[in-house]
């Protein structure tokens, strides 16, 4: 009867260890899958990886619109590098404006509308990078770090006008397609 309490004892507590380290292993996961820059731990709640509140979807937006940025840069060029870690930079404080704002989600209508805007903002820039940088397929004109959303446009527009006068070079000296 006592080897059978003493079986019994070391089961319960080999399960209990393995259903706690099974759920902080998760936990872990959630969180590293929140991340909207690998390399840099997410203030987000856990819960925003299920969630369908308009802060969690918002989240889920920063998130893709850094990763898009990320493949965009791994084209090769150096430019586009550079504008894709600004890209990630720039959806890292939003992010954090995010989080702040989503403890008074409901009262702070102005706020969510203007925070709101610059994400889709920084969607539409990351789009346009990633448009850029595939239909170039060469290295991208850059200067130094930026960090606004109104910069960030303005390189990208320097850049597609760039693009547009080389091929409009490349037509004329019979180079590109007719």
């Amino acid at each position: 009867m006592h080897d059978v309490l003493v079986a019994l004892v070391i089961v319960s507590v080999f399960s209990f260890t393995l259903c706690v380290a099974g759920a902080l292993w998760i936990r872990w996961r959630m969180k590293r899958y929140l991340r909207v820059r690998p390399s840099t731990p997410s203030p987000a709640p856990t819960g925003w990886v299920l969630s369908t509140t308009e802060p969690a979807r918002l989240h889920r937006r920063l998130r893709r619109a850094a990763s898009s940025a990320r493949i965009s840069a791994s084209n090769g060029s150096p430019a586009a590098a550079s504008v894709a870690d600004q890209i990630e930079d720039e959806a890292l404080r939003l992010e954090v404006n995010l989080v702040a704002l989503s403890r008074v989600w409901r009262s702070e209508r102005d706020a969510r509308k203007e925070l709101t805007k610059e994400i889709v903002e920084l969607e539409h820039l990351t789009v346009r990078l990633a448009t850029s940088a595939s239909a170039m397929g060469r290295p991208m004109l850059g200067t130094g770090a930026v960090d606004s959303l109104t910069e960030l446009r303005e390189r990208l527009d320097a850049l597609d006008q760039a693009r547009q006068e080389l091929s409009t070079v490349e037509r004329q000296a019979g180079l590109g397609p007719h």
